[in-house]
């Protein structure tokens, strides 16, 4: 999901997301302005079910350089799901 957003944009919304109110205040500022959005899991963590960005964003581009080297990271440490290595443990620590 972090290529496809990077590479052309938009929203990636996972399909067991429910969506509790529009989320078109986030869209107006993709085009030009705002470069990426995320959910919020908590006041913690931050969750991977819900991204947006724009074109070329360079959150994402950050996310993309990082992942391999956060892989290792985190299986060196004996972590081996996908929650702690590409996502929201990832994107929290990343953010």
């Amino acid at each position: 999901r972090y290529e496809i957003l990077y590479l052309f944009g938009g929203v990636y919304v996972d399909a067991d997301m429910e969506c509790l109110r529009s989320i078109e205040p986030l869209l107006v500022g993709l085009p030009h302005g705002t470069a990426f959005f995320a959910a919020r899991e908590d006041g913690v963590q931050v969750n991977n079910a819900v991204l947006g960005a724009r074109v070329g964003s360079p959150v994402l581009a950050f996310l993309l350089r990082n992942q391999v080297r956060w892989v290792e990271y985190v299986v060196q440490r004996g972590y081996r799901n996908v929650w702690d290595s590409t996502g929201p443990n990832y994107l929290t620590a990343a953010l």
